[in-house]
C-alpha cells in the first residue's frame, strides 16, 4: 500500500511536470511566431546590432547639430567677431 501511494505521488508531479513543459513550450512557440524566428539568440543579436548603428547615427546627428548651432550663433554675431577677441566661439 505504501508504494502504491509513492507511486501515484510520482505520477501526480509527472504529470505536473509535463503540463508544466507543455505550457512552456506553447509559450516558445507563441515567442517564435511573434518575433518570426526558431532563434531567439540570433534575434536579440540582429537587434543589438541595429541598435549599435542606431546609436552611433545619433551621435553623429548630435554632433551636426551642435556643428550647425555654432556656425549660425557665428553667423548672428557678425564677421567682426573671432575666436581671438571672443572666447566662446
Amino acid at each position: 500500500m505504501m508504494y502504491a501511494a509513492k507511486l501515484h505521488e510520482a505520477e501526480t508531479e509527472r504529470t505536473n511536470y509535463t503540463n508544466e513543459l507543455t505550457d512552456y513550450e506553447a509559450r516558445l512557440d507563441t515567442l517564435q511566431k511573434v518575433y518570426d524566428t526558431d532563434d531567439l539568440a540570433s534575434y536579440l543579436s540582429r537587434n543589438m546590432d541595429e541598435l549599435a548603428q542606431l546609436s552611433i547615427a545619433l551621435d553623429n546627428a548630435k554632433t551636426s547639430l551642435e556643428i550647425d548651432q555654432k556656425s549660425l550663433a557665428q553667423v548672428h554675431r557678425g564677421p567682426g567677431v573671432t575666436a581671438q577677441t571672443n572666447p566662446e566661439c
